[in-house]
């Protein structure tokens, strides 16, 4: 796969790693109703970090497009603010 989405579940923050390709891509994050929560822009390929620990609770639809507009990938993510406790 071109593109892998850790960890889902997710509380504070979502890894991307893109596996190749190159220059920039967009990043957005979509609840389930379809409006868009989160946009970003990374550069390159390797691991990037999205902060989502700002986010309620729930689904999210996160979507990768390369800067021609390819699809990359998308996945259903989940975000929870369930914390373990020792």
């Amino acid at each position: 796969d071109v593109l892998t989405i850790f960890p889902n579940p997710a509380a504070e923050y979502l890894n991307l790693k893109i596996e190749h390709g190159s220059g920039t891509y967009t990043v957005l994050l979509h609840d389930a109703t379809g409006r868009l929560i989160q946009h970003e822009t990374l550069s390159g390929i390797g691991t990037h970090t999205l902060q989502v620990g700002q986010l309620s609770a729930g689904v999210y639809i996160c979507t990768v497009r390369a800067t021609n507009g390819d699809l990359m990938g998308h996945e259903r993510i989940v975000i929870s603010k369930w914390e373990r406790t020792s």
